[in-house]
């Protein structure tokens, strides 16, 4: 049986870290109970990526729980040069998970989840629906296992990438691929070569984030438990 902690979202929850001053806990729950209350959104991720257009933040962080088991493409909202459209076509997205402010960014009629209200709720809008989930009230995840589990080889996060790109199509835009493993490894020696503690506080900035940044930053303090302050309620042009 798989142990659950070699999901990253939930060894993030049994850190027992907060993001804003909000359980990391309570974020990846709201996660989970977004696929259980909302069948339009499984059904857009059916045999797809999900897509993730959001800076560090509480709301990126369910974000990432709900993606899990299905990959999802990590769009750097200050960064990114390829016109979304292309993107999504590329890595086969489903569905977006972003705030309101960025929907416009995106194609005509692609679903979407507005995260603004999270944890407390979310929007779903596709070309026939638009509802408000109700995210508040859920059951505890189950979080025993090994905290230093290895992590699976399923896929994780996307990005575009060049320098470190593993897949490429025929005008040279490249995808690179991050498993629960890679992502595991990566933070992992990055919080034993920063010596990061549970009682550390992180500042998480959420311009030019690469995934390699997100890893450290954001993930990485989270899986030991630490503390994470987000700049993105304070800037809105992020």
């Amino acid at each position: 049986m798989t142990d659950p902690l070699s999901l990253v979202t939930l060894a993030i929850a049994a850190g027992g870290g907060t993001v804003d001053g909000i359980a990391s806990t309570q974020l990846v729950g709201a996660g989970v109970t977004l696929l259980q209350r909302a069948a339009p959104v499984v059904r857009a991720l059916s045999g797809r990526r999900a897509a993730i257009l959001l800076p560090p933040s509480p709301a990126l962080l369910i974000a990432l729980s709900a993606a899990t088991g299905r990959g999802a493409l990590y769009i750097n909202p200050i960064a990114t040069i390829e016109p979304i459209a292309t993107l999504l076509h590329q890595a086969e997205v489903g569905l977006v998970f972003t705030w309101a402010r960025w929907v416009d960014r995106l194609p005509s009629d692609f679903p979407f989840v507005l995260l603004d209200d999270a944890p407390a709720s979310a929007r779903i809008v596709t070309s026939t629906l638009d509802r408000v989930v109700d995210l508040g009230a859920h059951f505890g995840l189950a979080l025993e296992g090994d905290r230093d589990a290895e992590g699976l080889a399923e896929e994780w996060l996307a990005s575009v990438d060049d320098d470190n790109a593993t897949t490429r199509d025929d005008d040279g835009h490249s995808l690179h691929s991050w498993s629960h493993y890679d992502v595991l490894v990566a933070a992992r020696a990055h919080n034993a070569a920063h010596t990061v503690r549970s009682s550390d506080m992180h500042t998480a900035i959420a311009a030019h984030s690469t995934v390699a940044q997100l890893i450290a930053a954001f993930v990485a303090p989270l899986l030991a438990g630490g503390h994470v302050h987000t700049t993105s309620t304070l800037r809105d042009d992020l």
